[in-house]
């Protein structure tokens, strides 16, 4: 018998019939929509409440005893508590400020700030350095390449299609970027921005 064919033997024990939980899941997730607030409700609180269905179904058709699927309702319920105190901008694959606010824990805006700071470090290092070249080339009497310390970069030209290996797993939605990816993605982007070729 192959590992799947094993899994899914043993998973009926503890999750139920699929047909089963299939069918419970549904019941209650037409019911949710039924409801005035539904078309409301966020991606992560509908979600949410998708795998909190899910999770019950699994107690009704399943093992009620399983400890796991109460552990995963108040789970799912925390991660939305959680987002509605402190909300997180969900990386969508083209706007590298959201992807960083993911990565780093932190409001977008904060992210951004924080992305034009390092620029602005860069660009101040990099002016030193120019400042410097010319100040040698006008004692040894070489003309001056024109300097471009003054130049500004535009963090908006960052690079807006970061790693997908840098997105969580589906299970939780792509939610939790590699902070480490992610960093080397920027500063490769902001060479190019200081660098252009």
């Amino acid at each position: 018998m192959t590992e799947v064919g094993k899994i899914l033997k043993e998973r009926p024990s503890k999750h139920g019939e699929f047909a089963e939980n299939s069918r419970a899941t549904w019941e209650i997730m037409r019911t949710l929509q039924q409801e005035r607030n539904w078309p409301t409700l966020g991606d992560q609180q509908r979600h949410s409440l998708y795998m909190i269905a899910h999770k019950m179904a699994r107690i009704v058709a399943g093992d009620p005893a399983e400890t796991d699927h109460w552990d995963d309702i108040a789970g799912y319920a925390t991660l939305v508590a959680d987002r509605l105190r402190n909300p997180v901008t969900p990386y969508d694959g083209r706007d590298v400020y959201s992807a960083l606010a993911v990565a780093w824990n932190m409001p977008r805006e904060d992210a951004k700030a924080q992305v034009q700071a390092i620029m602005a470090k860069q660009l101040r290092a990099k002016a030193v350095t120019e400042g410097q070249k010319t100040m040698q080339q006008d004692l040894a009497g070489a003309p001056a390449a024109g300097a471009e310390a003054g130049r500004s970069a535009d963090p908006s030209k960052l690079s807006q299609r970061l790693p997908r290996s840098s997105q969580g797993s589906p299970e939780d939605g792509g939610q939790h970027a590699s902070a480490d990816a992610l960093a080397v993605e920027l500063e490769a982007d902001i060479a190019k921005a200081l660098n252009p070729t």
